[in-house]
């Protein structure tokens, strides 16, 4: 994807890099790590610490967890709540059965 060489003057590659990063809709594996604190490629960690922390996921062929972008940015501003999305459907209506 660069077409520019290191070497064409005073070009900042890292802003270049995390102007991409920002452009994606989902959390890159080394993001996720970061967050996690674990390897960008032990996948079963980043799931399981997902889901023990209610964060939603969807996992792809590979088995890495995909992580919104827009999720992850409202929820670390605080804007959602930490388990907002797995309250409602955490426990079934057993209601009917109390009759």
């Amino acid at each position: 994807m660069r077409q520019l060489k290191k070497d064409t003057g005073p070009f900042h590659w890292e802003i270049f890099e995390s102007i991409e990063i920002m452009l994606t809709s989902y959390l890159t594996a080394d993001e996720l790590a970061e967050l996690i604190d674990c390897a960008p490629t032990s996948f079963a960690c980043m799931r399981r610490y997902l889901v023990r922390h209610g964060w939603p996921f969807e996992p792809n062929l590979r088995g890495f967890p995909k992580v919104s972008r827009a999720y992850f940015d409202a929820r670390i501003s605080g804007t959602v709540a930490p388990s907002a999305l797995l309250d409602e459907a955490a426990e079934p209506d057993f209601s009917m059965f109390s009759q």
